[in-house]
């Protein structure tokens, strides 16, 4: 299965340079990276053209059900990584400045025997 989540990025003009970057980086490393629902994770951004607001996530699970498994998960990370309750309310409100709220998610299921 292959669940991409598109999300739209707001740029404030308060954010010190670099601090999305980190920011992403520990999600990557304490959540995504330990996530063993998780088979694969590929971000994508164009940084050049007319509107670079799309962030496209594309996530590889083994199955619809791992899919739920993998938000679970996501979520005891979370709850792992930032257990200090204020902390972590303290990291996605830096984190959430980055986007807009709108987003959009899709599921694919890949069919093995239909591809050449």
């Amino acid at each position: 299965m292959l669940y991409v989540r598109t999300s739209y990025l707001a740029y404030p003009e308060d954010s010190p340079e670099g601090e999305m970057g980190q920011l992403r980086k520990e999600i990557i490393d304490n959540v995504v990276n330990k996530n063993e629902y998780i088979k694969g994770y590929y971000p994508h951004r164009h940084f050049w053209g007319h509107n670079s607001t799309e962030f496209i996530e594309a996530i590889f699970v083994d199955s619809f059900e791992s899919l739920a498994k993998m938000n679970d998960r996501n979520r005891e990370l979370m709850n792992e990584h930032w257990a200090d309750e204020n902390a972590g309310k303290e990291f996605f409100k830096k984190y959430n400045k980055y986007f807009t709220g709108v987003h959009g998610d899709k599921v694919y299921a890949v069919i093995s025997g239909l591809n050449k």
